[in-house]
């Protein structure tokens, strides 16, 4: 079983970056500067990182990021953002995805009071986030400026 919460910096040491490179490698081998990019993070009361624990070892099974946008239009809704989901190989396939969604979509709408969270996925991942209740948004663009697996 898992318990969803927020990242503390203890995370670092418990499988956080292993649970991140089953999504995208971080490149971070020196945990002090993970930790110090961890409380740049956390300084941001709007940027949100959710962690999985397993409660049977307390190793971090999976992780997402929710980032909360306050807006000027349609009188000051806030817009959420959720982005990084991964989770461990060691975990696949057993809800930990769905459960760290699910929890993230529910702390944008009832504690920050989020009229929309967007969530931006590959073709491949879609079905998944479709059976969350994610729809497809056809009128989005998105200028990318550097290829990320490229530059490795």
């Amino acid at each position: 079983m898992v318990i969803i919460r927020e990242i503390r910096d203890s995370d670092i040491e418990k499988g956080f970056l292993d649970a991140l490179n089953n999504l995208l490698p971080p490149d971070i081998n020196d945990k002090g500067y993970a930790k110090s990019i961890l409380q740049e993070i956390k300084s941001n009361l709007l940027h949100k990182i959710y962690v999985a624990e397993d409660d049977s070892n307390g190793k971090i099974a999976g992780t997402t990021t929710l980032l909360i946008e306050p807006k000027f239009i349609n009188k000051g809704m806030k817009v959420g953002y959720i982005e990084d989901v991964a989770v461990s190989k060691d975990f696949e396939g057993l809800g930990i995805g769905s459960k760290l969604v699910t929890y993230a979509t529910n702390q944008a709408i009832s504690i920050h009071n989020c009229k929309k969270v967007l969530l931006y996925c590959s073709a491949k991942t879609r079905p998944f986030y479709e059976k969350l209740g994610y729809k497809i948004a056809e009128d989005t663009v998105v200028m990318k400026f550097e290829s990320l697996s490229e530059s490795r």
